[in-house]
């Protein structure tokens, strides 16, 4: 889908449904924008905790799942029921502003000791910050000397 066609879809949608997995940080804040209901899963890898975290702030942890069969059992009665999707759109409304002022994830990062090092890398156009222990930073410098 084209962008535009992507943001109408996700606008009308009954229910999101964040892949199992991999939950996108932009879909999040895309369904977010609409106060649209989403089923999620966190696994143990960050990449599919996204959206999870992101609810956990706005307070709508009724869709985050703890298993297979939640995610299926969720999902379900989120489609069949207006009711719970209006109530949960309902909250996301009134509470999706606590992430554009949550400091919690800045604060953190501001507290970090001295012993980490930043490293910025320009890829593609695209700025990425790493903050990189200075044990790690000299391991990866001695086994190459070129980083």
């Amino acid at each position: 889908l084209r962008k535009g066609e992507y943001a109408a879809a996700i606008g009308v949608a009954t229910v999101v449904l964040d892949s199992i997995g991999w939950s996108g940080c932009n879909s999040t804040l895309d369904g977010l924008a609409h106060d649209r209901p989403a089923v999620t899963l966190p696994l143990t890898m960050m990449r599919s905790r996204h959206r999870a975290a992101i609810l956990k702030v706005v307070g709508e942890e009724r869709t985050i799942c703890a298993d297979p069969g939640d995610y299926v059992e969720k999902a379900v009665a989120m489609a069949g029921s207006p009711e719970i999707r209006a109530d949960i759109a309902q909250n996301i409304a009134a509470n999706k502003s606590r992430l554009w002022r949550d400091r919690s994830g800045a604060d953190a990062v501001a507290q970090m000791p001295a012993r980490f090092m930043q490293v910025t890398l320009f890829a593609g156009g695209a700025a990425v910050l790493l903050i990189l222990t200075l044990p790690l930073m000299k391991r990866l410098m001695q086994e190459d000397p070129k980083i």
